[in-house]
């Protein structure tokens, strides 16, 4: 059993260094077909001596084989069976490098060429055969969990957060614009998932009408840039004054409408209370003279509405406990 595995992994040993020497020589097609010789050996001997260090090895030799004989998915799925068999393989780093790769370039294909998930794909050794956008978000996906302390880690969680942007998935984008900000501090995308985050959150705001949340959420994060990153900050202030004047707008818009609410009910005082926040606290909205002119034309008016009907209302019992 060992010393047949052993032979078949010097046999496919023999046809990879025949590929490589013919993929120097720009015999690329020929270096290919040898490629898939050699990964089909080493898938044999991995099978041959399971649970060993041959095993892993083959595993490794037989991804790394299809990865160059452009067999991406092949790659992918040999890939993913080592590190699941062998969680503390020490290939970590170059099967993840493998597998970035090759999600980035399914990435890339999708966004010049986007097909839906059902699309079928017949000839093309290099793409899976359907869901393109899924299966290298998925690879994306995988990881940071079978690697988490590894150097793509927060790579992979950016490049979902990116892509899920772009697909105005902006819930999801937001939660992975904040794992990459929690899980990952240290990390060279710190800047851009904080202001990636500021971005995601004023389009997942839905107005007034709506939960407000995002809004503050987004004004710390504003905040924590201009406090983290000063030199960022400072290339991007533009951006970053843009986004703080849209949150003031949409705070003192959600203050404006609470406002107008109690307006409309009559209810004066209450609606007095949110002018006057408008007025003294976003003068640099246009609401604040809005807001100015309708307190001085309810000045004297009731702070709340008269009970209209009140024999009627009297004849029913009070509905409130009574006091001990």
């Amino acid at each position: 059993k060992k010393k047949k595995a052993e032979k078949t992994f010097a046999q496919a040993e023999l046809f990879y260094r025949r590929a490589i020497h013919l993929r120097d020589s720009s015999a690329t097609e020929e270096a290919s077909e040898v490629f898939t010789s050699a990964a089909e050996e080493f898938r044999t001997a991995a099978g041959q001596w399971q649970e060993s260090s041959l095993e892993e090895d083959s595993l490794f030799r037989a991804g790394e084989s299809f990865f160059f004989a452009d067999a991406y998915s092949d790659a992918n799925h040999t890939f993913e069976l080592l590190v699941e068999r062998y969680p503390n393989t020490r290939y970590h780093d170059i099967i993840q490098t493998r597998r970035f790769a090759i999600a980035r370039y399914w990435l890339h294909f999708y966004s010049v060429e986007p097909h839906p998930w059902y699309h079928i794909n017949w000839l093309d050794e290099t793409r899976p055969f359907s869901d393109l956008h899924g299966n290298a978000m998925r690879i994306f996906a995988r990881i940071p969990l079978d690697d988490p302390t590894g150097r793509l880690a927060d790579d992979a969680i950016l490049a979902q957060a990116n892509s899920k942007f772009v697909s105005r998935r902006y819930d999801e984008a937001d939660q992975l614009y904040a794992d990459l900000r929690t899980m990952y501090p240290t990390s060279e995308h710190q800047f851009s998932a904080h202001l990636m985050g500021i971005k995601t959150k004023l389009l997942r705001y839905q107005g007034p009408q709506y939960d407000g949340d995002a809004l503050d959420e987004a004004q710390q994060l504003v905040k924590q840039i201009r406090t983290q990153f000063p030199q960022e900050s400072a290339d991007d202030q533009q951006i970053l004054n843009r986004s703080e004047r849209e949150i003031r707008y949409r705070k003192a818009e959600r203050e404006w409408s609470m406002a107008k609410f109690y307006d409309r009910r009559r209810s004066y005082g209450a609606a007095r209370f949110y002018y006057q926040l408008l007025a003294e606290d976003y003068g640099d909205t246009p609401y604040a003279d809005k807001a100015s002119t309708r307190i001085s034309e309810i000045r004297d008016r009731p702070a709340v509405p008269k009970q209209k009907m009140k024999l009627l209302v009297k004849m029913f019992p009070d509905s409130s406990p009574e006091l001990p």
